[in-house]
């Protein structure tokens, strides 16, 4: 364990998933050189510029490619050997995304394909398919391997879904030597804003801001009732300005944060759902917000900071309700603070040492996308100053060996988890790109449209219906990317504007992490807790409720994206922030003290009529409050008369 000094690095954190098997010390070093490669080879194209599409994005998943059949076995039981078949992976993953790159002019001049095109193309998509098997699981799989089944077996579907059917010919020319199919929109940003954003996240933990993170929020809510809880959640929004990854929240900050609430006698499950909600709402935190909001940047066509300013207040208001929630139900459960001998002194973890490294890389990340950068050239700029201030904070030469030592841990560590964001957006472009090769994703905004008659309200529940089904067990912005491509575009028929309607199904994309029966966050959680599973994902559907509120506040109304007069943008700000405290009340079953079964259902009531935009719905919000905050106030003086007087 790395000593905690400011002159050395702060923690060890937790590694990326890099693989089942042990490699043994040469090839551990083979491949891990390869990941640090990876990683140069992102850092350089970022600083000096992109290759052209085809050879950045080729390369881009080549590397990863590589990595899967290096670390991950066909099975998933590990071994010390690459086996053969594993070889041949590996050389089908060099030899087919060398041959875009050597191709990349005939690919563009769309000349005619050769038998050698036709046979990599498809062992191309098989092997990324394999890839992705053995790191994601058999669902994304087994979805690619439908839609392609789809492309080819068009005119035997039944209709509204029938269509003229593609032969493998056609199917491999759009995925392989286009990008239109694995080398489209997604794998793009992934090889390009991702990757720079993974690389400047893993550098900034590394260099000890998980432990700051985590120090910071001791401080702030260490202190009050429920202290450890709000501890999570306070650390898992600021973690995740940098992550936006539900599961990486909940593996760094639950592995301190669930221990601590144990110990003081929390239960396993709350501790484990307080940890799955937080982290998964993680994803929603500007400014980084994973990998999803680069992708929808690109796919609406807005520069990113508008995704940033778009996604603010609405972040701040379901952290808001978490936190309100979590203290409700640590009141509830009697739940104390922390001891004040487990409080960090605020003069050390505020202490310029570990301030300056940690903050002053995020400021020149703002300071270079509100000035007009790309999402790219501003993560380069900040991941540069990151590596600069965590080498140079001060002049003790004797921590230098240490903290390179970190650098090249950071650099692997980003490297690995390229890994997964690399074959995941291959995989989603096989999907992807059938969509668009067949037309059924217009086919299925004309379905939606007829199931909800037109009707937006209806229309958003069945969005809402679908994405959290298409969210379970996938990750983020593979869940996005599917529900995008063929709710989106109903969303905006029906007369929202692009950007409402893709932050709504990029909400409940995400929340899926946290909604049964299919929860990753609360399986990681649940599993750090050794509690019950089940439980805990009721309880963080409980303290999560308002974000499945909040898409539907923004879908009715802008003002949450800061858009509007002054006045109307700060009325929604005040209703929608009273509301979310009587929804966590009501679902919580407490408030200014213990709910009766009517106050719970009233002060839920009131929280819907205060987060619906309009004037008589907050009013008639704020009466049932009102009336809830009488009851309570009445019960508590009428209970201390009795107490005073004995009768």
């Amino acid at each position: 364990m790395a000593e905690k000094t400011a002159e050395n690095v702060v923690e060890e954190p937790t590694e990326p998933k890099t693989g089942d098997r042990d490699l043994g010390s040469w090839m551990t070093l083979i491949a891990s050189t390869l990941a640090i490669t990876y990683t140069g080879f992102h850092l350089y194209t970022a600083g000096f510029g992109n290759l052209p599409n085809l050879i950045q994005r080729s390369l881009h998943v080549g590397f990863a490619l590589v990595l899967v059949f290096m670390l991950f076995s066909l099975r998933g039981k590990g071994g010390k050997r690459v086996s053969v078949l594993d070889w041949i992976f590996i050389a089908i993953s060099i030899l087919s995304t060398a041959w875009v790159a050597y191709s990349y002019d005939r690919f563009m001049l769309r000349l005619e394909l050769t038998i050698v095109d036709i046979v990599l193309g498809a062992l191309t998509v098989l092997t990324i398919m394999e890839a992705a098997r053995r790191l994601i699981g058999t669902i994304f799989t087994a979805l690619a391997a439908v839609f392609i089944g789809y492309a080819m077996l068009g005119p035997y579907i039944p209709m509204p879904f029938a269509h003229r059917g593609f032969s493998i010919e056609v199917i491999v020319n759009h995925l392989y030597t286009t990008d239109l199919g694995l080398w489209g929109v997604t794998t793009s940003v992934s090889a390009t804003v991702v990757a720079i954003f993974i690389i400047f996240g893993s550098i900034l933990f590394f260099s000890g801001g998980g432990t700051t993170f985590i120090n910071m929020s001791l401080i702030l809510a260490g202190r009050t009732t429920g202290g450890p809880a709000k501890v999570a959640t306070i650390a898992s929004a600021l973690f995740g300005t940098i992550s936006g990854s539900a599961a990486a929240n909940v593996a760094v900050t639950g592995s301190f944060t669930i221990p601590m609430m144990k110990r003081l006698k929390y239960s396993r499950e709350f501790a484990a759902g307080v940890e799955a909600t937080a982290s998964t709402g993680g994803q929603l935190m500007p400014p980084i917000m994973g990998a999803a909001a680069f992708i929808m940047a690109e796919i609406i066509g807005i520069p990113y900071v508008d995704i940033v300013k778009a996604a603010f207040i609405p972040a701040l208001l379901m952290y808001g309700g978490v936190l309100v929630a979590v203290h409700f139900g640590s009141v509830r459960r009697g739940y104390a603070a922390l001891p004040a001998e487990d409080i960090p002194d605020w003069r050390t973890t505020l202490g310029p040492r570990q301030l300056v490294p940690l903050l002053g890389p995020i400021a020149v990340l703002l300071w270079f996308l509100m000035g007009g950068s790309t999402p790219q050239r501003a993560g380069f700029a900040a991941t540069i100053a990151a590596i600069v201030l965590f080498l140079f904070q001060d002049f003790n030469w004797d921590a230098y060996r240490g903290r390179f030592r970190a650098l090249v841990r950071a650099l692997e560590s980003a490297g690995y988890a390229l890994i997964l964001i690399a074959v995941l957006a291959a995989t989603a472009q096989i999907v992807i790109g059938i969509i668009g090769l067949t037309g059924v994703g217009v086919r299925f905004t004309a379905i939606l449209m007829a199931a909800s008659n037109g009707n937006l309200f209806l229309g958003l529940l069945i969005t809402m219906g679908v994405a959290l089904v298409l969210g379970m067990g996938m990750p983020t912005t593979g869940a996005y990317l599917l529900a995008a491509s063929v709710l989106a575009p109903a969303l905006v028929r029906m007369g929202l504007e692009p950007l409402q309607a893709h932050m709504f199904v990029f909400y409940f994309a995400i929340i899926s992490a946290i909604t049964p029966p299919v929860c990753a966050a609360v399986f990681v959680a649940s599993g750090i807790a050794q509690g019950d599973w089940f439980k805990t994902a009721l309880i963080a559907t409980r303290l999560g409720l308002v974000a499945f509120i909040i898409p539907f506040m923004f879908a009715y109304s802008d003002a949450l994206f800061l858009q509007g007069p002054a006045l109307t943008v700060a009325l929604a700000i005040v209703t929608a922030s009273v509301g979310v405290i009587a929804l966590a009340g009501g679902v919580m079953g407490q408030f200014i003290q213990r709910n009766t079964i009517l106050e719970s259902v009233m002060l839920v009531a009131a929280s819907l009529l205060l987060i619906k935009p309009g004037s008589l719905t907050d009013i008639a919000g704020a009466a049932i409050l009102a009336v809830v905050v009488a009851m309570q106030v009445y019960r508590l003086r009428r209970g201390a008369a009795y107490s005073a007087t004995g009768t």
